[in-house]
């Protein structure tokens, strides 16, 4: 048996997340083109941290930003 999404028409967005094909862009982008896969994430960078240095969003530490308390649980919150 396919799996539960598997089952869900074609368009229907499923979670919190979205993602897409770039249509245009720009004349100032230089980090995605015309055609590229993207995904829109729920965690925004605040960009100054060091986790957001290496990439690591989800873990920022600065006020704006992912919750500013590093949004993966077991990070810094205990999720209880």
């Amino acid at each position: 048996m396919p799996p539960p999404a598997a089952l869900e028409p074609l368009g229907r967005l499923l979670g919190h997340e979205g993602v897409g094909t770039v249509a245009e862009v720009g004349s100032a982008v230089s980090t995605v083109a015309v055609g590229d896969r993207v995904i829109i994430s729920c965690i925004s960078a605040c960009g100054s941290c060091s986790y957001c240095h290496q990439g690591l969003y989800a873990y920022g530490l600065a006020e704006e930003g992912a919750s500013g308390i590093g949004s993966i649980l077991g990070h810094l919150i205990d999720g209880t």
